[in-house]
């Protein structure tokens, strides 16, 4: 009984090797190379959201490397990669400082003026909103 089910695990190791040798896949061997269910896997093909073939209109088949690289369309960015990817944006996007204006000089390089900027801004709005609301409420 031993020796019958190495014979059979060498068997199967065989018979994966070769499906790994196929280029056209049928729907069962598709279902076991994606690992996805029957059902699911037809769901799939239904609704044309996977790469398939239908020769004769019934048994479908599909193509390894399409399935592999549906498999593969969306990939997942590492926290690693998003850090390089932002921080190479600021760099493209960083602009030189521009120092021409009289007023940008007066506050320092910019940041104290734009922050009183911003602040004269929300003021405003706060107001703006304050006198719109009573409007409103005082008919």
């Amino acid at each position: 009984m031993n020796e019958n089910t190495t014979v059979e695990q060498r068997l199967d190791r065989i018979e994966r090797l070769l499906r790994g040798q196929k280029t056209v896949l049928n729907f069962a061997e598709a279902c076991e190379f994606t690992g996805l269910s029957k059902t699911y896997m037809y769901k799939l093909t239904h609704q044309g959201r996977i790469p398939h073939f239908k020769p004769h209109g019934k048994h479908i088949y599909f193509n390894r490397e399409e399935l592999e690289r549906w498999l593969l369309q969306n990939p997942v960015k590492t926290a690693e990669q998003k850090e390089r990817e932002a921080v190479d944006y600021v760099v493209r996007k960083r602009r030189p400082r521009e120092h021409s204006s009289g007023l940008l000089r007066l506050f320092g390089a910019g940041r104290i003026f734009y922050r009183l900027v911003r602040q004269v801004c929300v003021f405003v709005s706060q107001k703006l909103a304050l006198r719109l609301s009573s409007r409103w409420s005082n008919p």
